[in-house]
């Protein structure tokens, strides 16, 4: 009898821990407890998982367009690049101009290349291009990388867009640029303006803007994580693509 009960002691003390652990895995994989990061990677390897979520994230982008109205495109300023265009709240920074968000977060300039006949599916007004930060932020000080591949969508923008207005963006840094990423940021930024000048774009960059600080890193105040902006430095992202040069300054006008 002793024996049975003790048993059955156990019995449920282990049930108990199994719950317990079971609730502890869980949490971490959730990242409502520490360790998460570290128990994805055992199962899955980290690249791998970040690919495919990248890819399912890029199809659903893609679904979302095709089923707009087609029309919707016609005499519209479509913006078109990665997160920091997916996230911007267009129609309540531009209110009262006919905009289209195409942004696929995490999607690179050679990405977004590829899928540009779905992007523009029609004839747009003028298009906003806003690309390369994922390429950059792979690879900080591959310049010539993150270069090759922004001129690659402009060409493939020019070749289809021959006559439209086209506004090319420079890149926004991190909270944390400096140094040698600093000076490959400052390279990456002037070679935008030259591949801008060559495909007959008009440019804006960020350098020396109010959403830099004195190093010109992004300012935290005006970033949710260090590398997207917030709401506050969205209203400032806009105000400064207003003020760009050519037919864009009405285009984007208030």
């Amino acid at each position: 009898m002793f024996r049975t009960r003790v048993r059955e002691r156990w019995a449920r003390i282990g049930a108990a821990g199994g719950i317990v652990a079971g609730l502890l895995l869980v949490g971490a994989w959730a990242d409502v407890l520490p360790g998460g990061w570290r128990l994805r990677g055992i199962v899955e390897a980290h690249g791998v998982r970040e690919g495919r979520e990248r890819a399912l994230h890029a199809a659903e982008r893609l679904r979302e367009f095709a089923g707009e109205d087609p029309r919707a495109i016609a005499d519209a300023v479509v913006f078109v690049g990665s997160s920091t265009i997916e996230r911007c709240p267009i129609e309540k920074l531009f209110p009262g101009v006919n905009a289209l968000n195409r942004g696929i977060g995490w999607a690179g300039a050679r990405e977004l290349a590829v899928h540009l006949d779905r992007l523009l599916d029609g004839t747009p007004r003028a298009v906003v291009l806003y690309a390369g930060s994922p390429d950059r932020l792979d690879d900080p000080l591959d310049v010539e990388a993150v270069l090759s591949g922004i001129e690659a969508l402009a060409v493939a923008v020019r070749g289809r867009l021959p006559d439209a207005p086209v506004l090319l963006l420079g890149l926004l840094p991190t909270t944390t640029t400096c140094g040698p990423e600093s000076e490959a940021f400052a390279r990456i930024d002037a070679g935008i303006a030259r591949i801008a000048a060559d495909r007959r774009c008009e440019h804006v960059g960020f350098v020396g803007s109010a959403l830099l600080d004195e190093h010109g890193a992004l300012r935290e105040d005006f970033s949710t994580d260090g590398l997207h902006l917030n709401e506050q430095g969205y209203a400032i992202f806009a105000d400064h693509l207003r003020a760009a040069p050519g037919p864009f300054a009405s285009l984007l006008a208030r």
